[in-house]
């Protein structure tokens, strides 16, 4: 499994959310996962006499939602999103609509960046995208940065019949929030 993968497996967070994961297991709980790259796949194919055929599945973008779900046994939807930058953001907007309209009970979505090699950067360097600065600066034409990260939300219908989210950060630290999002419907 590529390092993205094996990451958000071991960073997604259920218990400072209050939700324990056996409840959650056989429920109708979806899975949206914002990717865009995955560097480990050309490291795992560069010698030939080592291909198991394993890395084509373990590297492969489009499986990270489902090795969620399967792993942690969710029956909702199950979908992988790359629109480059913003995948996550368009992961979050389809976890929410999804809890919303009825589609899933639980939605949890998860974006993850991991850069292996700094080549990436150099290329998008000579394309004149990263920021001069160094720091990312929203509405400017400064240029991107990019960040390593994990981060997880849980949108669910609580009991008030609200749409409730609850936020994880994961990275070598872990922040957690919840908030109701009754206002926002």
């Amino acid at each position: 499994m590529c390092l993205s993968g094996r990451v958000t497996m071991n960073s997604i967070i259920f218990t400072p959310v209050g939700i324990s994961p056996s409840k959650l297991r056989g429920s109708n709980t979806g899975v949206w996962v914002g990717v865009s790259g995955s560097e480990a796949a050309e490291a795992f194919s560069n010698d030939p006499e080592t291909l198991l055929g394993y890395s084509m599945t373990g590297c492969q973008r489009a499986m990270l939602a489902n090795r969620l779900s399967y792993s942690f046994d969710f029956r909702g939807p199950s979908v992988a999103i790359d629109t480059a930058c913003s995948s996550s953001l368009l992961a979050m907007e389809d976890g929410f609509h999804a809890v919303r309209n009825g589609q899933c009970i639980t939605a949890i979505v998860a974006g993850v960046n991991v850069l292996l090699k700094p080549s990436t950067s150099l290329q998008f360097m000579r394309l004149g995208m990263l920021s001069q600065s160094g720091a990312c600066r929203t509405f400017d034409a400064d240029g991107k940065k990019f960040g390593q990260l994990v981060f997880f939300l849980l949108y669910k219908v609580s009991h008030s019949l609200s749409l409730s989210l609850s936020l994880c950060l994961s990275v070598s630290l872990s922040l957690c929030l919840s908030v109701s999002l009754s206002l926002c419907l």
